[in-house]
């Protein structure tokens, strides 16, 4: 039996151990939170990218006269109505190619292209953002201007921007919102932004001069060097079993802006998808500097117009040429408007589009049937639809079906 005095040793009472973690539901609040600020950061630096890249984009502050003449202040542009917006594209010679540039994207000829800034393309592009629908009209570089005695691929050189919107306006009847300019290696570094497109081409084809190669027909990956050939290329070769390498019968200028805007459609095909917002900043990295504007084409502009197209869900593209023959005037190659067909192509291209008029140098009446027949497909009153997802052969009106090869995105 114990002794009473005997000391009693009562172990404390242990207390509850607190947890090393926090109670679920706060834990995974934080979390999340801490997520949602990483991945907030690295919107917002994309963001900043993007926004400081597109910040570097020139406008055009006042016209450009040739032999430094007195500048005339800016651009008159009406405000795009009803949610269609038109944009006046047009591209410009290499006068500011770099040596590294020339080498990267093939044309060891910049040296003799170096006082070239000449408009080597014009296209106006509608875009409306109600039905979901792209447009393109491509107006032909040589197209003669009787008032300026030059063609339309001299005026910016030698009049500046305003004329040449103007005198775009007065051909189409189309109304200009914005004019954006792109500098010669535009497309090529817009492709290889995006990482290249593919391209459907019927044959293969070659052109020395523009140094494109494309040994296989079908689907083609292109990367900015073959897309920039492909844009420029008009001395165009392809090969066939029977005849082997030959000429392209419908080698032209204006062979060349169907190819253009084949290249214009692949980019469309690219860009609008949920990939666009990682492709942003690269794109605006590479472009930002080959690019200017008018003033009143601000990034929220550009930014809702893409939102409005990306998020519609479905796109159509139309395409487009201004229908022309060709002539002389002097010892110079140009092309004239063709007005019975134009008339058709403007009326199509136009349609529904807000303050669209027939310019009165047109004919309402149809052709006489003693005049040169166009082709059938010079004559549609609507041009061929393609869309996004699975694009068509991209062949303007206006353009001979039986000379014109077809090419289409693809992949």
């Amino acid at each position: 039996m114990a002794d009473a005095d005997t000391d009693v040793i009562v172990p404390a009472p242990r207390l509850p151990r607190r947890p090393l973690r926090l109670p679920r539901p706060r834990a995974l609040l934080i979390g999340v939170l801490i997520v949602a600020l990483a991945v907030g950061a690295g919107l917002g630096v994309q963001a900043w990218r993007v926004s400081n890249a597109l910040g570097k984009i020139k406008h055009f502050p006042t016209t450009v006269t040739k032999g430094g003449g007195a500048a005339k202040s800016g651009l008159a542009l009406p405000a795009p109505l009803l949610g269609v917006v038109t944009f006046m594209v047009f591209t410009t010679g290499s006068h500011d190619m770099t040596k590294a540039d020339a080498v990267k994207y093939g044309v060891p000829d910049v040296t003799a292209r170096g006082t070239d800034n000449m408009t080597d393309t014009i296209v106006l592009v509608s875009v409306d953002t109600r039905s979901g629908q792209i447009s393109y009209l491509s107006i032909p570089r040589d197209t003669w201007v009787p008032r300026y005695g030059e063609k339309i691929n001299e005026i910016y050189l030698s009049n500046g921007v305003q004329a040449l919107v103007d005198e775009v306006q007065t051909i189409t009847g189309v109304p200009v919102n914005h004019v954006v300019g792109l500098g010669f290696t535009a497309f090529g570094r817009f492709t290889d932004a995006v990482g290249g497109v593919n391209i459907r081409i019927p044959v293969p084809t070659r052109d020395t001069e523009s140094h494109l190669l494309l040994p296989f027909a079908g689907c083609v990956h292109m990367d900015g060097r073959t897309v920039l050939a492909f844009a420029r290329s008009r001395h165009t070769d392809v090969y066939t079993p029977q005849q082997g390498w030959h000429r392209d019968p419908g080698a032209s200028d204006l062979q060349r802006e169907t190819r253009q805007q084949v290249v214009a459609d692949a980019f469309v095909h690219k860009l609008l998808t949920p990939s666009l917002p990682l492709l942003a900043p690269a794109i605006a990295d590479a472009v930002a500097n080959e690019i200017t504007t008018d003033a009143g084409l601000s990034i929220p502009t550009l930014i809702s117009t893409a939102v409005s197209l990306a998020t519609h869900g479905h796109i159509t593209t139309r395409h487009f040429l201004l229908p022309s023959t060709f002539g002389t005037v002097g010892r110079a190659s140009v092309t004239f408007v063709d007005p019975y067909p134009a008339a058709q192509v403007l009326e199509a291209f136009g349609r529904n589009l807000p303050g669209f008029s027939l310019p009165r140098q047109y004919p309402t009446v149809p052709a006489p049937t003693d005049s040169p027949a166009p082709s059938p497909s010079a004559t549609s009153s609507t041009a061929t639809d393609t869309t996004v997802a699975s694009p068509a052969p991209v062949v303007p009106q206006g353009v001979d079906l039986t000379k014109t090869a077809l090419y289409s995105v693809c992949g």
